[in-house]
């Protein structure tokens, strides 16, 4: 729990500081950097460490955030992570941070779940019922499992939609059961 609330923390501070003009941009900054930490997880390991000293993190730092727009900021922040030996949180508080900044737009990040690959215009009708449902403009991350058979699962921090061709069957063969007295 005290690690989801300093999570939490960093994120808010790192989103307080943004215009909302600059929203889209730190978004492209958070995903170059979360593919580069969940692809490299050995990157995170040498931050974390003692045995690497702080002169030989300060160039690797540097090289990490030297091409993105906030590369100031970045660079405090981990600096900031290192310190406080909380490095290896980085891939989390960036998540948070994109919610953070989806949540400032009225968005949602939302995992939806799909069967196997559907055109543009199905994907697009099943994003905007989402929409509906949530009230807010989705921004899905699709996966896709075949496990689902068809249909989609889809989930957000607050709530879960199973609109599972499995799920709409478990329902179905619930309420041909006969009532037992």
């Amino acid at each position: 729990m005290n690690d989801l609330l300093i999570i939490k923390k960093y994120a808010k501070s790192v989103a307080e500081v943004m215009e909302h003009e600059e929203y889209q941009i730190c978004l492209k900054d958070v995903e170059t950097l979360k593919a580069l930490f969940i692809e490299q997880p050995k990157l995170i390991e040498i931050l974390k460490t003692r045995l690497v000293s702080k002169q030989q993190k300060t160039l690797l730092i540097r090289e990490v955030v030297n091409t993105l727009h906030f590369s100031e900021m970045w660079e405090k922040l981990f600096f900031l992570l290192i310190h406080h030996t909380r490095f290896h949180q980085i891939v989390n508080i960036l998540k948070e941070l994109e919610r953070e900044i989806y949540n400032k737009q009225n968005a949602l990040v939302v995992r939806l779940k799909l069967a196997h690959k559907q055109d543009k215009s199905t994907t697009d009708k099943i994003i905007t019922y989402l929409e509906g449902i949530y009230k807010k403009e989705v921004i899905a991350d699709i996966e896709y499992d075949p496990e689902l058979l068809g249909g989609f699962y889809a989930e957000s921090d607050t709530m879960i939609v199973d609109g599972s061709l499995k799920n709409n069957l478990k329902i179905f063969v619930t309420k041909k059961q006969p009532k037992q007295v």
